[in-house]
């Protein structure tokens, strides 16, 4: 999954600042990355 993808699906899910959020990995290894870059957009739509 893309980085533009990621962040309409976080901008899509209403999220705001204050929230808190539980991000849950469940998969495979290789998709580590796909984890670390969801929640890297949840943190930079969380602090604008």
């Amino acid at each position: 999954m893309n980085k533009k993808t990621i962040s309409k699906i976080v901008r899509a899910s209403g999220i705001s600042p204050g929230q808190m959020v539980l991000v849950h990995f469940w998969g495979e290894d290789v998709d580590k990355d796909t984890a670390n870059n969801f929640m890297v957009q949840l943190r930079i739509t969380l602090t604008l």
